[in-house]
């Protein structure tokens, strides 16, 4: 940052140009958009926490720094800003820390004092000089100004990397301040404020010092859409769908928005047509996609040279960048240097607990082609040699058995095909071995008859020489015989010789061959443990697919992305092992009651019959399809004969429903029957929309021929001449009385006419698009529009002004209408959604999701009991609009500090701040009773195992048993001293323990008044539970202690010890192997109960952690917290899998039933809620039979 003096940074703004791009923005500019780091920043160095904001650059760290410092210097703080790139960096440390100590003494006015005390210090370190001069000249307030504290921002730290000598010094010296604030309470009015491009582990490089561990992370996101929603202001009339096109491509990048907003201004005064969404992809393309751009932008150049700096780690980077790239899961590992390397780079960005890209415009000027013309010669040598050599390994070891994951998000599984195709391999290895065995054993018996033969024809050579030998008596004439025997025996001997040698080969060649395949056997058990470990991991790297998926939803969710959702969960369902987040979602993907094949992408209306027990919409082969509600199935399908249907509509007593369709002709139809009743020609051009008149006299049509038409419902004759307009009508809707007709035009604007004069009585204008649903409130005070601006507005009929905008669509709105009770008015749109709204207010009530494609119509059954959307899905969906389709909402007149199920979970009994316990139907949320008897709040509850028994404790020191069926009261058990916190019933229901304020846990049998033995405490207690086996029982106290008790004579057994504050939550695991605490600490913790030892600490919630308990089969936690959720854990990895998040004040606990397929959280927000994991799969999507075509 620039800025020399704090009074510069908060003088008062000049004009502030429309868009600022690039530089740090005046703190008073209009132009300064505020974060959540705002808050997070001023409040935390309020508090006088050291602090740190490390991005990449260009994120709007100068201007949250120039901003902070004007609050904080309103607020009365004294403030200083430190530019370290402004000191030089060819400097002595002497020069270097005295220049800083000049530059902050000039911040503060006290250069004079300052400049003394460096010279008397002389003989101490230029860091120690320094750090003292903070403390004893620029720490002490000026008289008359005690208390303000100082606060030091040292911005652009990373140029202490450019130092002739080491910047570790100063983020050391720092640190030390922070840890001499338990000595010196002055330093607790010493904050600093750390900015740069760096990443924490690079404070502090040499790695025989502890590395920087002191401060709060203060996160710098890019704009979200609500954050950036002023940016509209200054890009006309189109300005919304100009700005949802410009985060389209920069996500929100600060200096990326506000340049695509200043350049698409520069179209707006140079240009003479209106720029449009098609203008912003140009304008992408020309200034940073093109090859002259990406060259020459200093943005991109930036990322280029930061990702590429270092030719070492260049293949590494690239290589990980292309994995995150192809959406692979890449874990946002804060310590490894690489992560680190892309954040920096501005490339990527952490997106839960992985590696994403950071906006879709890196992603196309960082593209495949790229990486791979960046990728060092070397490196692809290396790459394409890997590649040969594993092609030529996968033949013989085998690949990894994968599992298919679909989705973006769980891109890196192994292929399913290649393990199959790898196991048919070691199938062939393990033949070709058992194969070469036998062989073996063959080459060896024929060596041994090999050898067999040899001995029988030695035996022959010496009956030959016997032979010979008797005959050499004989006569001179047996002579040559005997000569010729003789010789024969020779040969026969060499033969036996080479008889025994070639069996000697045979013999070492079997030999050689056995040993072949012992190790042919050796490699396949080799290959088969390759293969069952690569199955091993193979399950482990989806597991894991499978949880970084599921930080995804949230997301996904809120941006109507549902077929991402649904289609992971249904390719993952064995992965979640039950688990209660994959239900959740899954319910929340399937909340619609029908699904109905409508066949049709094109846009299309829907109407309910005035009873609410059928419905129509445009459909396919031209037609309109009437179903049943809300079983589903198909009554009619309506086909004109000419064009195809465009829109629908019903008349009020509910006997015909008319069409239009694209060739101008609308069409009067008997519901009943689907018999034609009239044919309405007047139009030249496509019918967009139809309505009927209350009265059931009139209807209207509009369509591409800017004419707008009314009708004699009766006789089918145009009642009026044709009300022209300037461009084609998209929407059309009757008052009340039907005396009017609004009209919904692509010239921006609504007129209202009225119907006996063909007069226009009002012009309603502000919307930046076509006006494409219009709807007149019950009383017809009101109007409301739907524009392709993506907003709705409520207007006052009389006076044509706007009374309430509805932002919340992420596209164009196409429809709009009131619900039965006039109390909520619902729009559809191009975004997938459907949106409840409070008509006086204009926040959001619900929405309905699962529509995979843009919604082009919303009706709403007469009764109020059913919503239907139609969809460019090919789909048509009916809703329950009654109710809350996240979580049942159970109110109390105060905040709820107690509920526990009944073991069957039919039953919910709460307790709260208004001294009653109440009696809930679990399932439906309805009200049972509601119980008086306790004169303060009720603070803890617990079933009884028959299901019919609730013990509830309160702070007036009493426990009260009732019959939750009956509704009364049946014991009270007082013998507490003080408020009574927690309650716990042994698994058999004969004895229950309270545990108290008094520092007492009291052990009670059922049917007694008085309790079986009491246990001191050093503490106050507030929390108690049994083990499963019922043996033992498990305290938290005020003191942090967790202590595990015997049932029968309340004896010490063990402690576990770690927490460092009051415990709030115990619990055991359904096998009581393990035990789980929460604490004001934030913390949970998982032990082993045999052991006693700690498994796992997971940093649970930011405050205080409420409440911790095990799921019935021990693989999920639940934990609640002052930080207003309830969450939901892996027990195995300690990662979070869901959060749930609906309260708006701490949450006091949360509970499973004991199938653990419903929860309930109780806040201090005066509501419980019911969360459920039940729910329907995928249903099948009804069809209409064409043989019912009229």
């Amino acid at each position: 940052m620039n800025t020399d003096t704090l009074d510069s940074a908060t003088s008062p703004s000049p004009i502030a140009p429309a868009y600022i791009v690039g530089g740090t923005l005046h703190p008073d500019s209009p132009r300064y958009l505020e974060r959540k780091a705002d808050k997070h920043l001023y409040d935390a160095l309020l508090r006088h926490d050291f602090c740190y904001v490390l991005n990449t650059r260009q994120m709007g760290k100068s201007s949250l720094m120039a901003k902070t410092a004007q609050r904080l210097t309103l607020a009365g703080r004294r403030v200083a800003i430190l530019d370290l790139t402004a000191l030089g960096l060819n400097l002595s440390p002497e020069q270097w820390y005295l220049g800083l100590l000049t530059t902050l003494a000039n911040r503060l006015g006290k250069r004079k004092e300052a400049l003394a005390f460096w010279k008397d210090r002389s003989g101490l370190s230029p860091l120690q000089r320094f750090l003292e001069a903070i403390v004893e000249i620029a720490l002490p307030d000026p008289p008359g100004h005690e208390g303000e504290g100082l606060t030091i921002f040292l911005d652009e730290i990373d140029a202490l990397r450019s130092l002739p000598f080491s910047g570790d010094e100063l983020i050391i010296g720092i640190r030390h301040l922070y840890n001499l604030r338990a000595e010196d309470p002055a330093l607790s009015r010493l904050s600093f404020c750390i900015l740069g491009v760096a990443a924490p582990s690079d404070l502090v490089e040499d790695t025989r010092v502890s590395p920087f561990n002191i401060g709060q992370r203060i996160k710098l996101d890019d704009f979200t859409p609500e954050e950036a929603a002023p940016l509209v202001d200054g890009l006309g009339i189109n300005g919304t769908a100009l700005l949802a096109r410009i985060l389209y491509w920069t996500g929100g990048h600060p200096f990326l928005t506000q340049r695509l907003c200043f350049e698409t201004t520069q179209r707006l005064t140079s240009g003479t047509q209106l720029p449009t969404p098609d203008t912003i992809d140009t304008l992408v393309r020309e200034l940073y996609l093109s090859n002259r751009a990406k060259e020459s932008d200093d943005n991109l150049a930036f990322v280029r040279n930061r990702l590429l700096h270092s030719e070492g780690d260049r293949a590494a980077a690239l290589t990980l960048y292309e994995r995150v790239r192809r959406g692979k899961v890449v874990p946002d590992a804060e310590t490894d240097p690489l992560c680190s390397l892309l954040k920096l780079s501005g490339i990527a960005k952490a997106e839960g607990a992985r590696l994403v890209v950071r906006n879709r415009l890196y992603r196309e000027a960082f593209d495949h082609k790229w990486i791979i013309e960046q990728m060092p010669d070397a490196e692809l040598q290396r790459q394409k040699s890997a590649y040969r050599k594993g092609m030529w390994r996968a033949a013989l070891v085998g690949s990894a058995i994968s599992i298919v994951l679909v989705g973006l998000t769980i891109s890196n599984v192994l292929n399913a095909r290649r393990a199959y195709a790898s196991t048919e391999e070691v199938s062939r290895q393990r033949e070709t071995a058992l194969t070469s065995a036998k062989e073996a054993d063959i080459q060896r018996n024929a060596a041994l008859l090999s050898g067999a033969e040899a001995t029988r024809q030695r035996n022959a050579a010496i009956t030959s020489s016997q032979q010979a030998i008797n005959s050499r008596t004989l006569a001179d004439r047996k002579t040559q015989e005997a000569l010729r025997q003789r010789s024969a025996a020779s040969e026969s001997a060499r033969k036996e010789k080479l008889a025994s040698l070639e069996a000697n080969q045979q013999r070492n060649k079997a030999l050689l061959n056995e040993q072949t395949s012992i190790q042919s056997l050796k490699k396949l058990n080799e290959t088969y443990g390759k293969l069952n470990n690569a199955e091993v991991k193979a399950k482990q790297e989806a597991r894991t697919a499978y949880f970084s998926s599921l930080n995804l939803f949230p997301r996904d969710w809120t941006v109507q992305n549902i077929r991402r959702i649904s289609d992971t969960l249904e390719s993952t369902p064995f992965l979640s092992e039950g688990g209660f987040e994959w239900g959740y979602w899954n319910r929340l993907c399937h909340l619609d009651l029908k699904t109905l094949d409508t066949g049709t992408s094109d846009d299309n209306s829907v109407a309910f019959s005035p009873d609410g027990k059928w419905v129509v919409a445009g459909g396919a082969n031209k037609s309109a399809i009437v179903w049943n509600a809300p079983s589903g199935r198909k009554r009619l399908v309506l086909t004109p004969t000419e064009g195809e249907v465009t829109s629908v509509a019903v008349s009020p007593d509910g006997k015909r429903i008319v069409t239009g369709d694209t060739k101008g002709v609308a069409i009067v139809w008997d519901s009943g029957t689907g018999k034609r009743l009239l044919t309405l020609r007047g139009h030249n051009d496509s019918i967009r929309t139809v309505a009927c008149s209350p009265d059931g006299q009139q209807i209207a049509t509009g369509g591409d021929d800017k004419k707008l038409v009314v009708w004699d419902a009766q006789t089918g004759k145009s009642a009026h001449p044709a009300f022209k307009h300037p461009g084609t009508i998209d929407a059309v809707a009757f008052s009340p009385d039907s005396k009017q007709v609004a009209t919904g035009c692509r010239d921006f604007k609504t007129r209202i006419w009225e119907v006996s004069t063909g007069e226009v009585v009002r012009t309603l204008a502000g919307h930046g698009w076509f006006i494409c649903g219009v709807v007149f409130s019950h009383d017809g005070k009101q109007l409301v529009t739907a524009s392709g601006d993506n907003n709705a507005v409520v207007w006052n009929v009389k006076t044509g002004e706007p009374i309430t905008y509805f932002r919340g669509h992420r596209n164009q709105v196409t429809h709009a209408t009131y619900t039965a009770d006039g109390k909520s008015v619902i729009t559809c749109g191009l975004d997938n959604a459907a949106i409840v709204w409070n008509p006086f207010t204009g926040k959001e009530s619900f929405r309905f999701r699962g529509h995979i494609a843009g919604v082009s119509s919303v009706a709403v059954s007469p009764d109020g009991a059913y919503v239907a959307t139609v969809s460019r899905d090919k789909t048509a969906r009916i809703w329950d609009a009654t109710g809350d389709h996240v979580a049942l909402r159970l109110n109390h007149k105060w905040g709820v500090t107690a509920a526990s199920f009944s073991s069957d979970g039919n039953t919910l009994v709460t307790g709260g701040l208004d001294k009653t316990v109440r009696v809930w139907d679990a399932r439906t949320g309805r009200s049972i009773h509601t119980l008086e008897g306790h004169t303060d709040f009720v603070i803890g509850s617990a079933f009884l195992p028959d299901n019919r028994r609730a013990l509830t404790v309160s702070r007036d020191g009493t426990a009260k048993l009732w019959d939750v069926k009956k509704g009364t009261l049946l014991k009270t058990f007082a013998e507490h001293k003080n408020a009574i916190n927690a309650v716990a019933v042994s698994p058999n229901g004969k004895l229950f323990a309270t545990a108290g304020w008094d520092k007492q846990v009291l052990v009670w049998e059922v049917g007694k008044d008085h309790s079986l033995y009491s246990i001191p405490y050093e503490f106050g207690l507030k929390t108690i539970a049994f083990s499963h086996g019922g043996s033992l029982f498990v305290t938290g106290d005020e003191g942090g202690n967790v202590i595990v008790r015997e049932v029968a004579t309340g004896k010490e057994q063990y402690r576990l010890v770690g927490h460092t504050k009051p415990v709030r939550g115990v619990n055991f695991s359904s096998d009581d192997k393990f035990i789980v605490t929460g604490s004001a600490d934030t913390t949970v913790k998982i032990w082993d109960a045999q052991t006693h030892g700690l498994i796992r600490s997971i940093n649970a919630h930011q405050i205080v952690v409420t409440s911790a308990a095990f799921s019935p089969d021990g693989k999920r936690l639940l934990t609640a917290g002052y930080d207003n959720l309830a969450k939901i854990w892996d027990t195995a990895t300690g990662i979070e899998l869901l959060a749930l998040d609906g309260h708006a004040n701490v949450v006091e606990g949360a509970v499973f039933t004991q199938d653990g397929k419903r929860i309930v959280t109780f806040s201090q927000d005066h509501t419980a809620m019911l969360w459920s994991s039940e729910g329907k799969s995928r249903q099948p999507i009804l069809k209409p039979s064409i043989a019912a075509t009229r």
